[in-house]
């Protein structure tokens, strides 16, 4: 079996983390699986 590779790591500008906390559950949990795409190295299609 091969290993995955890990994640890039999520680099927070700002107040980008706090602002994001302020959204709506599902926005949050929608923008959160972009940014899981993004650390896999692809490309979220609402990008």
């Amino acid at each position: 079996m091969t290993a995955e590779p890990p994640l890039k790591p999520v680099i927070w500008v700002g107040s980008s983390r706090k602002d994001v906390r302020t959204f709506p559950e599902p926005v949050q949990d929608h923008m959160g699986y972009a940014l899981y795409v993004a650390q896999r190295g692809g490309k979220h299609r609402d990008t």
